[in-house]
């Protein structure tokens, strides 16, 4: 089941979305901390708990974000400090549903384990803050109204702190670093090829960086990841909603297209590359402009030109 990646990201407000997520970064660190799977868990329980108050649901869908590192939401590396999860559920409603009917009796619907929390009010938006302390005290932020697309009842969990994600230890030799760019300039050109009318304007190679996440035991150099950018200029007129709508589509199923959690001053979209060594992309669109970063997977530190 799909839904509009475009409604998907137009129905949150950054102003209401960050004071939540503020709030949660700045948690107070238990000892103690439980792993990372089971604060996952939690707060998908959670959402699915209210999700389950909803038995008209038309179509869904379920996006499950990177760690953050709590105290600092801007930072998802988390090597060595404790990190939190977060999730969202975004939920098609049949015509006739009331928006704000559904937002005032849903904490009653709940009951005691889901505490109402205070919350900045947004204008014209239908939405409440609860803690669900019968699943690890995970925050969450449910919003309803209509769209373009019909009703929807939107929701972001966010968990407890949780231990850090050990790296991987590699079960084989890691690729050479000319593959993994090869990989990720391969990807971006890809899908730079579904933009229309396009100009490249700007093309830039990063020097690599170290890859934290993996560790290699066939090499005594510590993993390296490729970064890059390219910058396409696109007709003023370019809608971006209606693109990231049909992104899915023109790529294919050998890319995933994922909206982000957190609605950007840019458009943006991540996109994993599947056949492309699973490298990752960053799409965000302005005015008049298309950028497309590059983040390769993990290759043999020892094969990087010095």
């Amino acid at each position: 089941m799909t839904l509009h990646v475009s409604a998907t990201l137009a129905r949150i407000s950054a102003v209401g979305l960050l004071s939540l997520m503020i709030g949660l970064a700045g948690c107070a660190v238990e000892s103690p901390l439980p792993e990372y799977a089971w604060v996952k868990d939690e707060t998908n329980a959670a959402i699915r708990a209210i999700a389950d108050q909803l038995p008209d649901t038309v179509d869904e869908l379920m996006r499950e974000g990177d760690p953050y590192v709590c105290g600092d939401m801007l930072d998802s590396s988390g090597e060595d400090r404790p990190i939190f999860y977060t999730g969202n559920l975004d939920l098609r409603q049949p015509e006739g549903f009331d928006p704000e009917r559904f937002i005032e009796e849903l904490p009653d619907r709940l009951g005691e384990d889901f505490e109402v929390m205070p919350r900045q009010p947004i204008e014209n938006v239908f939405a409440v803050s609860l803690n669900a302390h019968s699943h690890g005290g995970a925050h969450l932020s449910v919003t309803a109204g209509t769209s373009d697309s019909g009703p929807y009842v939107y929701i972001i969990g966010m968990s407890r702190c949780a231990q850090p994600i050990p790296p991987t230890v590699a079960k084989a030799p890691l690729p050479d670093y000319g593959t993994v760019r090869r990989e990720a300039m391969a990807a971006a050109r890809e899908v730079a090829a579904t933009l229309p009318r396009r100009v490249q304007t700007m093309q830039h190679d990063s020097l690599p960086t170290r890859c934290d996440d993996v560790i290699d035991p066939f090499s005594s150099f510590a993993p390296v990841r490729f970064g890059g950018g390219v910058e396409y200029d696109v007709p003023f007129d370019f809608d971006a909603g209606k693109y990231f709508e049909e992104l899915p589509m023109l790529l294919g199923d050998d890319f995933e297209v994922i909206p982000r959690l957190v609605p950007e001053i840019r458009a943006t979209v991540d996109i994993i590359a599947h056949r492309h060594g699973d490298n990752a992309l960053t799409l965000s669109v302005g005015e008049g402009d298309v950028f497309i970063s590059m983040d390769s997977r993990c290759a043999d530190g020892a094969t990087v030109d010095r």
